[in-house]
């Protein structure tokens, strides 16, 4: 159950560390730098077969990620959320013209177009159901006339600032919640989804 996962946890910052890793391209280097930020040491031989391991229970999920860079190549697009699209054409014509197939300049640049073509359906759905979330809260504020308003957005974050006033902090905290699920299940109905809200004097990232 969600309510029992400790989020700070070993084993979720590996699982996380791992899935990203896997669906970007990734490989035992990026678990083991990115585990170390969190301040978890892993070897090389571990990282390597927790991606193994990973890889070979979803392979469903590695098919579509390949069918997907596939398609994605062949259209010179990647494509994501309302039809919105993210073209390649100007880093595939640079692929073309590295005549040395076996050279780093090929594979790296190979790597990247892949890494973006996996990434953008994820970053640009979230980007955009982020964006709605504001749009709903916004409306709501104007629209109760509460004095509160937006101050920043930071990835999957919105942050307001709200009149110190603990009825009002509840009412406005609860609407954000219902706009952001209500953004998210706009596009990814059926899916299940869980809004945090914290009530802080200073805000900080995690």
């Amino acid at each position: 159950p969600y309510d029992d996962i400790d989020k700070n946890s070993m084993e979720r910052k590996l699982f996380k560390v791992i899935v990203l890793a896997s669906n970007y391209g990734g490989g035992p280097n990026v678990i083991i730098g990115q585990l170390l930020e969190s301040g978890v040491t892993i070897s090389f031989d571990e990282a390597r077969e927790q991606l193994k391991a990973y890889r070979e229970l979803f392979t469903t999920m590695n098919t579509n990620m390949e069918k997907l860079v596939k398609i994605s190549r062949s259209r010179g697009y990647v494509q994501f959320a309302l039809g919105k699209k993210r073209y390649l054409r100007h880093m595939l014509s640079q692929l073309k013209k590295i005549e040395d197939k076996q050279s780093k300049e090929y594979r790296k640049l190979k790597q990247r177009i892949e890494r973006i073509i996996k990434n953008t359906p994820v970053q640009g759905t979230a980007a955009v159901m982020t964006k709605a979330a504001v749009r709903y809260i916004y409306e709501e504020i104007v629209k109760n006339n509460w004095d509160a308003k937006i101050v920043l957005v930071v990835h999957d974050e919105i942050v307001l600032e709200v009149k110190d006033d603990p009825v009002l902090i509840e009412t406005v905290g609860k609407a954000l919640k219902d706009c952001m699920e209500r953004a998210f299940d706009e596009f990814c109905h059926g899916f299940p989804n869980k809004v945090d809200i914290k009530v802080v004097d200073k805000w900080e990232k995690e």
